[in-house]
């Protein structure tokens, strides 16, 4: 480009310079003769400048994209550069706050001493206080062991008499157990008794395991107390000439069972029949046992009414 305009700048030289030198032809023939070398010499130069711009466009070209690709390093650099301050600056900023907490913690570390000297002192003076009070626990256990052995001796002989009292109840019970009790006995008499009355056994047949006072205790009242708590038979045989009468077994005046006279036949001169009653039940010790007509006044036979209670278990 710059080639062209050099060349039409000196072609339009060349043609004034030529329009005014007409008059001198002969001069103006060499004179052209040296433009047009140096027109070639300058169509040469150009063609070289040509070149060496073409050339100097690649260098250039080349030269801004080498210049571009530095711009990038530098760039990157630029940004490695500001993390790199920016790494520093955290560097910085956590070594600061390392600093104050090594500051703190040299702080609590003498703090911490003064504490463990306090510590220390106070061990010295709860080891003194424990001392003391194990002196003082071992003369109190010292005291409370003389105690214990007077308090246990006594204790001792306490349980010692309460196993003799458990043993001897034990030993009555089986002796109570084991001792036999019965009773039979029938009416002495023939009687007539009003409902609801209590029969008296008063002929005493067998007695055994019954006291003398309680014997006739029985045969006044008709009533049996128990003395040695137990399991017993009760049974009752009734000879009775009243129709449709009963007689009742009651304990601890509870009735306990009942026994009835059939309606007897006549036909044959029998006038009489017999009632009987059984029971079983468990007595303790002062209940008692009694035998009371029924709902009927009625009479009762001698000899074949009679009454037997056995201690059985």
């Amino acid at each position: 480009m710059w080639g062209l305009v050099f060349l039409c700048c000196a072609f339009i030289f060349t043609s004034g310079f030529l329009l005014d030198q007409e008059p001198h032809q002969g001069q103006g023939q060499t004179d052209i003769a040296i433009l047009e070398q140096k027109y070639l010499g300058l169509e040469e130069k150009n063609v070289l400048l040509v070149d060496n711009l073409k050339r100097l466009q690649i260098q250039y070209a080349s030269l801004t994209s080498a210049l571009l690709n530095k711009t990038s390093e530098l760039k990157n650099i630029q940004e490695k550069s500001i993390q790199q301050l920016k790494a520093v600056d955290s560097l910085q900023l956590k070594l600061q706050t390392m600093e104050t907490l090594v500051n703190s913690l040299h702080s609590h570390e003498q703090a911490r001493n003064q504490d463990v000297l306090v510590l220390q002192t106070q061990m010295q003076e709860t080891k003194t206080k424990l001392s003391n009070s194990f002196d003082n626990l071992t003369t109190q256990m010292q005291t409370t062991n003389s105690n214990l052995d007077k308090r246990s001796m006594y204790q001792f002989r306490a349980l010692e008499g309460r196993l003799y009292n458990v043993e001897k109840r034990q030993n009555d019970s089986l002796a109570s157990v084991k001792q036999p009790v019965g009773l039979s006995a029938c009416v002495l008499s023939l009687s007539s008794l009003r409902q609801r009355t209590t029969i008296k056994y008063q002929k005493i047949k067998t007695s055994e395991g019954i006291t003398h006072q309680h014997l006739n205790s029985f045969k006044s009242s008709g009533e049996f107390v128990c003395e040695i708590p137990g399991l017993y038979h009760i049974s009752v045989v009734t000879l009775s000439t009243t129709h449709r009468a009963s007689v009742v077994i009651y304990q601890n005046n509870e009735e306990l069972m009942r026994g009835h006279i059939n309606d007897y036949y006549d036909g044959n001169g029998v006038k009489y029949d017999i009632g009987t009653g059984i029971a079983v039940t468990k007595l303790k010790k002062d209940e008692t046992i009694s035998i009371k007509t029924g709902h009927l006044d009625m009479e009762i036979a001698a000899d074949d009414s009679c009454l037997t209670i056995v201690k059985v278990g």
